[in-house]
């Protein structure tokens, strides 16, 4: 084994820059036996810690904790990325396999008993005399703040229970780890063999020849030659419901779309149930009442019942909102299709967009031409990025990448010094889970002088013919996903990886990186990237103070949408054991029980609208059943921070406006200091108070000039 290690590309430095993965010599038949390696180092590591005869110290405790993993970190990272980009039938089984493997380890380390004392003794002895223990160690703030977060990570895994409750624990752990794991395959079989198959191109009339070859070139992947498939995307609602003039396949995509994982192969029926049942046992084992009062102690909201006003009392103006851009709606619905004509939810965006084009003189076919997504990245992100913080993008041909979409780039700060490896990997294919995200491939750690190594990732149509546009919504995506990128970078000095990259609460994650996506539509960018695709000339100022002005357009829907899908997660996770129970005894089949608690939260909160689906169904809400499960809220929360943010920086600072005065501000405060202090009071450093709610009820088309309706 020693000798196949050694030469595994996974288990040793790969003498490229920053430590960088070279794809170029990773197998399949690397990852297992480098993951379980690291698993073996990693556990070696631990139990030397915890049965070290000398008294715990924070070095020798908690530091030793921090210090350790590095060949665990490397392989998983390497592994998540592949199987989340790049997938195979093969990776996912792999990933089965080690999914319970993954839940075993972490609880190897959080429920070892005798580690755990030595944690709690020296938490002890800073909770008895917290300056004295500081003085006395030689210890910094942030030294102490990877103590007391450690501890907090001992305790909420259950390092406190019974020795059966903790082999109970790790049953239920288990059983998640799988289960999560299930419902993200399932998702991502469903995507790759789901779809509206259609026979007559005639059918996909209001599509551009580019979206047509798209459909046929998937339907030929398929072995469906000759026909055409529309493809789902992850949320309900499919960019193809804006263009599609027949409105009996706009049906069948949205029903395609909506009722994905609640029947047919691969459905996520079971799992859901058992996920949410099993989550509530945990939460019960805890001693909390329901899941959410677990997940929430870790968060800024720190209760459900706080996080759902939130959301709920934006419900009524949302909804006003709503029905106002419904009754526009309805108008030119009637004027094609008659008197008694009713609004469907495969209707709205495609009579949406007509209302939009013509209160707005705005021609979708004419603009899609000035978004093409390499401009939005280099003339828009990257320029706008260099005016904030001062930092410059050079591309990277002599990296290794792990799939011919990836184009690398290394970041200089202005005085020259490089401070990261970035890989963009932006088009949708088939093995990739939908949606956007972050994911560190090698995270900041000042300790071992590692700089980020980090990955965007999206789901932009590629077009194989030419240029490959975007929407706005894909653009200001681009923005906010180098916004978790940038709060990896920028992280670099902190001292302890933990503590470092996006490490911090979910409520606070999406903070830096929504905070960008508003500088996608600022006036001095988007007229700077908005160019032509084949003449590169920019958008005609007039058309291009039309487009922003739509921008304020579908604002109701698309809030109703979100806030939806939020409740609905959140109520979920509010359940106790019994009342899911409860609830699932009611119907005939889980299916059934699933769509109907949806409706029923939904009306509990005056939030059941018939024509405007949650941006997510349970049965397809990767985010609720896996990572962010009670916490999607938080997109919301974060938004608070983030609107206020962007408003101060380009209204109410000092000297406002896109600037390095203000960049360097929001970096060295809010991006730079990841997990190391208290976030609101990384928050407050920056702004110089809290946030209000204005600047956010002002973005969602809430109130004018700060004046609610």
């Amino acid at each position: 084994m020693a000798t196949d290690l050694s030469q595994n590309p996974l288990c040793s430095p790969s003498g490229l820059p920053y430590d960088a993965y070279d794809w170029s010599k990773i197998q399949f038949e690397h990852y297992r036996p480098a993951i379980l390696e690291g698993m073996r180092v990693e556990l070696d590591e631990i139990n030397t810690i915890a049965s070290n005869t000398d008294a715990p110290t924070w070095k020798n405790t908690i530091l030793a904790m921090e210090l350790s993993g590095d060949l665990f970190d490397r392989a998983t990272s390497a592994f998540n990325n592949i199987a989340l980009t790049d997938s195979t039938d093969e990776i996912m089984e792999l990933e089965s396999e080690l999914a319970p493997l993954f839940s075993q380890h972490s609880d190897n380390i959080y429920l070892n008993e005798e580690l755990f004392k030595r944690v709690d003794t020296v938490f002890s002895e800073y909770s008895a005399d917290p300056d004295g223990f500081k003085t006395k160690n030689g210890l910094t703030s942030v030294d102490i703040r990877l103590l007391t977060e450690k501890h907090k990570s001992f305790v909420l895994s259950g390092a406190k229970l019974s020795t059966d409750d903790k082999a109970t624990m790790r049953a239920y752990n288990e059983t998640l780890s799988s289960l999560e794991n299930d419902f993200s395959q399932n998702l991502m079989k469903i995507d790759d063999t789901n779809g509206v198959i259609i026979d007559d191109v005639a059918l996909l009339d209001g599509l551009s020849q580019d979206e047509i070859d798209n459909a046929a070139s998937i339907a030929k992947e398929r072995g469906l030659e000759g026909k055409y498939v529309l493809n789902l995307v992850n949320t309900s609602r499919n960019p193809l419901l804006l263009k599609l003039k027949n409105r009996s396949v706009r049906q069948q995509l949205y029903q395609c779309s909506t009722k994905r994982g609640l029947i047919g192969d691969h459905n996520n029926v079971d799992v859901v149930y058992d996920t949410i049942t099993t989550r509530a046992k945990v939460a019960q084992l805890l001693g909390y009442r329901t899941f959410a009062d677990f997940q929430l102690v870790q968060e800024m909201a720190a209760t459900p019942e706080k996080a759902l006003a939130m959301l709920t009392s934006m419900v009524p103006n949302v909804l006003n909102n709503l029905r106002r851009e419904a009754d526009d709606i309805l108008v030119k619905l009637q004027a094609e299709l008659g008197p008694d004509a009713t609004l469907g939810a495969h209707d709205w965006e495609f009579y949406a967009e007509k209302v939009r084009s013509e209160k707005y003189n705005v021609d979708p076919d004419v603009i899609r031409e000035y978004f093409v997504q390499e401009n939005v990245v280099k003339d828009g992100l990257f320029r706008t990025m260099n005016r904030l913080f001062g930092i410059e993008y050079k591309e990277r041909t002599d990296i290794p990448v792990y799939h011919p979409d990836v184009k690398t780039y290394e970041i200089f700060e202005e005085s020259g010094e490089p401070i990261a490896l970035i890989y963009l990997d932006y088009f949708k294919r088939k093995g990739k889970s939908g949606g956007a995200w972050m994911s560190d491939h090698r995270s900041p750690n000042a300790q071992r002088s590692q700089k980020s190594v980090v990955a965007n990732v999206m789901n932009v149509v590629k077009n194989p013919n030419g240029p490959s546009y975007c929407s706005l919504d894909e653009a200001s995506t681009t923005f906010h996903e180098m916004g978790h990128m940038l709060h990896s970078v920028f992280s670099h000095k902190i001292v302890h990886r933990s503590l470092a990259s996006t490490n911090v609460s979910t409520d606070f994650v999406e903070f830096p990186s929504t905070t960008l996506e508003d500088y996608s539509i600022e006036p001095s960018v988007i007229s700077h990237y908005a160019k032509h695709s084949q003449t590169g000339e920019l958008l005609p100022k007039a058309e291009l103070d039309r487009v922003l002005a739509s921008t304020k357009f579908n604002l109701g829907f698309e809030t109703y949408e979100y806030l939806a899908a939020a409740i609905i997660d959140l109520e979920w996770h509010s359940l106790t054991l019994q009342q899911i129970q409860d609830i699932f005894a009611k119907y005939p089949t889980k299916a059934e029980a699933i769509e109907a608690y949806e409706v029923t939260i939904l009306k509990k909160h005056n939030a059941y609208v018939d024509y405007a689906p949650p941006r997510y169904k349970t049965q397809y809400f990767n985010h609720s059943m896996t990572s962010y499960s009670a916490r999607y809220y938080a997109y919301m929360w974060s938004e608070i921070l983030a609107a206020d943010a962007f408003r101060y920086i380009t209204q109410l600072s000092d000297r406002p406006g896109i600037t390095r005065e203000n960049g360097d501000n929001i970096r060295q405060n809010c991006y730079a200091t990841g997990n190391t202090r208290d976030l609101m009071e990384s928050y407050i450093a920056f702004r110089g108070s809290a946030p209000t709610t204005d600047a956010l009820l002002l973005r969602r088309g809430l109130s004018v000039e700060g004046q609610s309706q």
